[in-house]
Formats: structure tokens, C-alpha cells, sequence
């Protein structure tokens, strides 16, 4: 499961909420540890320019390939995969 929290205030605060369970905000960059948020509950704050909230359940397995503007223009070779600790 992805939950994505979209950000639509203009002054780029967020909130957001996340059901039971654990979280894990989504890692925005390879090696980066993800942060470990409980639900449920109310989040916010001010988001950054280029941040989409988005969050993952444990036990996530996510294929991630460059960002292309149509599908034939993926370079080949392999992906990036993330994968979030817990469940099976």
C-alpha cells in the first residue's frame, strides 16, 4: 500500500492522516533511512518545494526506475528497489 498525501494549501502546509499501523515515509533517495511514523493520527507541517508526502506499510516492495516522459524511453538495465522491513 502507498499512501500519498497530496500537498494543496498555497502556503505549503500539509496535513494529512494515517490509519493504524505503522508507516514509513517514503525514502526519497537511495541508501536514505526511511522514517518510522505510527498511525493513527493527524500529521503536518510545512512541506518542502518539491515534497509529496507519500508513505508506505511495512513488508513494501517497490520497483523504482528513472523518471522518463513516456514508457519507450526507459534506458533498460535495472531498477531501484526499495524494500520497507516488517510483514512478509
Amino acid at each position: 500500500s502507498i499512501l500519498v498525501a497530496p500537498v494543496v494549501q498555497e502556503d505549503s502546509m500539509k496535513k494529512f492522516y494515517l490509519p493504524h499501523g505503522t508507516w514509513y515515509a517514503l525514502a526519497a533517495a537511495a541508501g536514505s533511512k526511511a522514517q518510522v511514523i505510527e498511525g493513527p493520527g493527524w500529521q503536518g507541517g510545512k512541506a518542502a518545494d518539491d515534497e509529496i508526502p507519500a508513505f508506505v506499510r511495512p513488508g513494501t516492495v517497490l520497483p523504482l526506475a528513472p523518471v522518463v516522459q513516456y514508457t519507450e524511453a526507459l534506458p533498460g538495465g535495472p531498477l531501484e528497489v526499495q524494500v520497507y522491513a516488517g510483514k512478509d
